[in-house]
């Protein structure tokens, strides 16, 4: 019965820990290595990464402009292409699209480099702003702003 315990519950963590061992001590001899522990398919977005800056209020008025710049958090992500898209609430289509290709941005890591997108909108209704950035090697990634509105 004692052998049969040690080979069941004792065996198998002493492999793990022998396991975990090695591959720590590989890390460790190559301190430059990435690891990717998280790693996300094409399809998830990860909105933490992408934040949509200039968008302070809420109502807009028809004849005024919504200047917007798009900020990336990841470094990964140096030389983008950049899509904005305005869609009407309720309806599936975009209103108004913008495209910005091969952006490289340095240090401040907003695109456009050195503009902001200006958007104007001439009917009133609930509108969403989606920006998709998107990279040939990494995929893309995208945030969603809050609901605003045209009067």
């Amino acid at each position: 019965m004692a052998s049969k315990t040690i080979l069941i519950f004792i065996l198998p963590i002493l492999f793990s820990i022998a396991f975990a061992s090695a591959v720590m001590i590989d890390i460790v001899q190559k301190p430059d290595r990435a690891l990717n522990l998280w790693p996300m398919s094409e399809k998830e977005s990860q909105h933490s990464y992408v934040t949509i800056i200039g968008m302070s209020k809420q109502y807009y008025s028809v004849s005024e402009s919504i200047d917007v710049q798009v900020m990336i958090h990841n470094p990964n992500f140096s030389c983008v292409d950049l899509d904005v898209r305005v869609f009407l609430n309720g309806n599936d289509g975009s209103v108004t699209q913008k495209t910005f290709s091969d952006q490289c941005f340095g240090e401040n890591n907003l695109i456009p480099v050195d503009d902001v997108i200006s958007l104007s909108l001439v009917s009133s209704g609930s509108y969403t702003l989606m920006v998709q950035v998107s990279n040939d090697e990494l995929g893309f990634i995208s945030a969603n702003s809050k609901t605003f509105t045209i009067r």
